[in-house]
Formats: structure tokens, C-alpha cells, sequence
């Protein structure tokens, strides 16, 4: 038993799969004014949003010499396009 698990382990299973972040740019949001590309990692529902509205969760670095920031970004600032 213990050795299938670790064989599952090996391989990689689909469950084991996590998601792969996509490319997507941030438009004008007011903390970080400008257009920024950015790895969108995952949906959530905003909770500062009343209307109960989607934000993402990006990495991006806003500027050539800054570090990289992981944030709630409200949809309305998210594209797919270039």
C-alpha cells in the first residue's frame, strides 16, 4: 500500500495537478496606475465588493525595480488581452 502511494507520488496523479496561472494584465487600478502584465493564479469572490463581484489573485511586479506583489485584483482591472 505505502509503495503505490508513493508511486502515485512519483507519477503525478490529475488530483495531484494544481491549475497553471495564466497571463493577463492589470489596467489602471488606482494602487498601481498604468498597465502591468501580470499571472493571474486563481479567481475568488471579492469580499469588499457589496455586489459580491470576482477579483483575481495576480503576481506582478510594478516596475522595473520593484517586488513582486501578490494581490486581490477587482476583475474589472483584469485582461486577457495584449
Amino acid at each position: 500500500m505505502e509503495q503505490q502511494r508513493r508511486l502515485r507520488i512519483a507519477r503525478g496523479t490529475k488530483s495531484d495537478a494544481k491549475p497553471a496561472a495564466k497571463h493577463c494584465w492589470i489596467d489602471e487600478d488606482p494602487r498601481w496606475p498604468g498597465r502591468w502584465p501580470a499571472l493571474l493564479l486563481a479567481w475568488v469572490r471579492d469580499e469588499n465588493d457589496a455586489s459580491g463581484g470576482w477579483a483575481g489573485r495576480v503576481a506582478f511586479a510594478p516596475g522595473p525595480q520593484a517586488e513582486l506583489v501578490v494581490a486581490l485584483v477587482p476583475a474589472a482591472y483584469l485582461s486577457a488581452e495584449a
